[in-house]
């Protein structure tokens, strides 16, 4: 998993590299917050190498729904830790 890698000078042709250069069962997860608009329109083409995944945060409900918590309880954990899961 590469974290925030966007930040990275020249990142469209090293990821390509790594993703051409990896055994085929191997996967790669690439995460991030850039604008992915501006990512995509930028330099080298990731052509068949890139997929987005848009990931809302998690709600309150969700929260709730999938642990049994309290409202006030699920809120106050997702301001603590945000509301993403690990990828």
């Amino acid at each position: 998993m590469l974290d925030e890698i966007h930040k990275m000078p020249n990142l469209k042709a090293w990821l390509k590299g790594v993703v051409d250069g990896k055994p085929a069962a191997q996967q790669l997860l690439v995460t991030g917050s850039a604008r992915i608009d501006t990512f995509r329109h930028s330099g080298e083409s990731l052509a068949g190498r890139f997929f987005g995944q848009r990931l809302h945060p998690i709600s309150v409900r969700e929260w709730c729904e999938q642990t049994g918590a309290a409202p006030d309880v699920a809120l106050t954990h997702l301001l603590e830790r945000g509301g993403f899961p690990q990828p």
